[in-house]
């Protein structure tokens, strides 16, 4: 019998070593009831929801400016709507606060309320994010956090025409678009959005009236500003 049990238990184990179920992502347990319930480390679902506060306010969605969470490169996004500025249905893409590093965020609503101190992150999207948001889009604006009636809109067709620097496909830099004759900045020629320094990123000049739209009058040294698209 001592034999047997041995033989037995050197069979067993023999078969299992020959069956890799660790190796295999996707090894099913049997529930009693014969149901195949996958282990497998599967992906969660892709987040669903509209891709901007257009889309929201397009669908008779909106309940005003505020939070929202979007959707965009396969990400949820929680965002600040601006749901009453010239005709409402913007989403903030950046936030710029003087002397604050770049970085990548998916909570821009947060980020929103955290504008206006010097040294705060300039919160974005990412780059995948922004390129899709931008090519869905048709206007740009620029809005002063400390006084939001100070802004400026863009047609993004005249952004990626701007002759100095053309709007591009990341947010993380100091210049958006600049549009002027000679490139020089030297004279009141020239439109902008956020300036070549982190110092100015925040500004917003339109001395040339590049600009659609422009409520300051030329132009704005921003300290600390919001990014939106349409």
């Amino acid at each position: 019998m001592q034999n047997l049990s041995t033989s037995f238990k050197a069979l067993a184990l023999a078969a299992l070593a020959a069956t890799p179920i660790a190796a295999h992502a996707d090894f099913v347990y049997r529930t009693p009831a014969g149901m195949s319930v996958s282990s497998a480390s599967e992906e969660p679902p892709a987040p669903t929801g509209p891709a901007s506060c257009k889309a929201i306010l397009d669908a008779g969605d909106s309940i005003g400016s505020g939070q929202y969470n979007i959707v965009l490169a396969g990400e949820s996004i929680r965002t600040h709507c601006d749901m009453t500025t010239a005709g409402g249905g913007w989403t903030l893409v950046q936030t710029r606060n003087r002397g604050g590093a770049y970085q990548v965020s998916t909570d821009l609503h947060t980020a929103f309320y955290e504008t206006g101190t010097d040294g705060n992150a300039s919160k974005s999207l990412s780059d995948a994010g922004w390129m899709e948001i931008r090519d869905a889009s048709t206007d740009m604006m620029q809005m002063n956090e400390s006084n939001t009636s100070h802004y400026g809109i863009i047609s993004l067709t005249k952004a990626y025409a701007a002759n100095c620097k053309p709007l591009g496909d990341t947010l993380m830099e100091y210049s958006l678009w600049h549009h002027e004759p000679d490139c020089d900045s030297s004279q009141t020629d020239y439109s902008f959005m956020g300036a070549n320094s982190t110092t100015w990123h925040g500004s917003l000049y339109n001395y040339s009236g590049y600009l659609d739209v422009d409520t300051m009058g030329s132009w704005y040294g921003f300290n600390h500003s919001y990014i939106y698209v349409r």
